[in-house]
């Protein structure tokens, strides 16, 4: 069944100079690296040591939030926050998700079945700018790019973009954020 993608209830105004974006997405998948890479200077991680190592073999994991700031987008003073990727820690998504203007959605191809958790990312976060990034496609090609379109096209009306991401490189996050900045700025229809 597909979902009806309604205009988001706090759509950004041109010249608006405060906006809230989320990061989500899977255990390693890139979000901690991906807001770390574009911040100014304060960048605040929530990490513990990771005791789900059946998912991913990384020593961390975040157990509350990322948080940072960016400038590098002359019209905006992005908030950038970064959730907890376990499923024992989804109530942070509400949390943190109240107020966003725009949400960027990260997938580890390097996972089993990476694309199937778009769909629960998609119910979490509904009927709000989204874009897709997908991360670690040197080490697993496949899907491709052009599968995660498909997928997406069968779960939502509105179309969602996807780009292929390395969350260490600056410029591949500032990509993914501008891209995500011309949705939230072109109107609904």
């Amino acid at each position: 069944m597909k979902q009806t993608t309604p205009a988001p209830a706090s759509r950004p105004e041109p010249g608006r100079s405060e906006i809230k974006i989320l990061i989500s997405g899977p255990v390693a998948a890139g979000k901690t690296t991906a807001v770390s890479s574009i911040c100014d200077n304060d960048f605040v991680a929530t990490e513990a040591s990771n005791t789900n190592r059946v998912v991913d073999a990384k020593d961390t994991t975040t157990v509350a939030m990322d948080y940072g700031l960016c400038n590098r987008f002359p019209e905006y003073k992005i908030h950038l926050y970064g959730t907890p990727g376990q499923q024992r820690f989804d109530f942070m998504w509400d949390i943190l998700g109240k107020g966003m203007d725009g949400i960027v959605i990260l997938v580890n191809n390097d996972q089993s079945a990476p694309h199937r958790v778009l769909s629960d990312f998609l119910r979490a976060f509904p009927a709000i700018p989204t874009i897709v990034g997908v991360t670690k496609m040197d080490r697993a090609p496949k899907p491709s790019i052009g599968a995660y379109r498909t997928l997406l096209k069968s779960l939502v009306d509105t179309p969602i973009p996807v780009l292929n991401v390395d969350a260490r490189i600056q410029r591949d996050v500032e990509q993914l954020i501008g891209q995500l900045l011309q949705l939230m700025d072109t109107p609904a229809s």
